[in-house]
């Protein structure tokens, strides 16, 4: 374990992916909230915010990692959209739900499998797996469940962009400066 720590980031997930192999996956919770008329929502006059956290929980005795992502995708008015920002009002609340279009949340379970009998990974390099390739993992079903499911509301089709996955650079600035002592504390989305 003290080795793993001596590891750059982008190191450490290579390790991790060489000793855990994907298993499962599925949609655990789901919910789609509209707010107006689904017809009236359309792609070219909706703005989309994407929200997601991450955990991860071990089953030791099965040798089983379960990495939860949640995400969910809110659908704003454009033409009340100035460079991605609210427009300012007096009263910025009841201005901010009135742009609301929907909310779609989705909580995607993926399960793998470590090969090795004695886990030798620490929280930091979960972290790392769970942020990077179980977000990457899930996206794509994630990505087509909100499409189907905005379809089955009776909305225009919304397809979500492709996820871009973090390169060597981004993984290692990114995760160098996260601790034990952070995930310990409870500052970061360990389940």
């Amino acid at each position: 374990m003290e080795q793993e720590k001596e590891l750059k980031p982008i190191q450490r997930l290579h390790r991790a992916i060489s000793l855990i192999e994907i298993n499962d996956l599925y949609a655990l919770k789901s919910s789609f909230e509209l707010y107006v008329p689904p017809l009236s929502i359309t792609p070219e006059k909706t703005v989309l915010r994407h929200d997601q956290m991450s955990s991860w929980d071990i089953d030791e005795k099965r040798k089983i990692l379960t990495c939860s992502i949640s995400r969910k995708i809110t659908g704003f008015e454009k033409s009340k959209f100035e460079d991605d920002v609210f427009v300012k009002s007096s009263d910025d609340q009841s201005r901010k739900l009135s742009l609301k279009l929907f909310e779609f949340s989705a909580i995607i379970n993926v399960i793998y499998l470590i090969k090795e009998d004695d886990i030798q990974i620490d929280d930091v390099t979960f972290r790392i797996f769970t942020e990077t390739n179980a977000v990457f993992n899930s996206y794509p079903y994630f990505r087509e469940f909100f499409h189907s499911q905005s379809a089955r509301m009776g909305m225009h089709p919304i397809v979500l962009p492709f996820l871009k996955p973090l390169n060597v650079k981004d993984i290692n600035e990114k995760y160098s400066k996260v601790s034990e002592n952070e995930i310990a504390d409870g500052d970061v989305g360990q389940g």
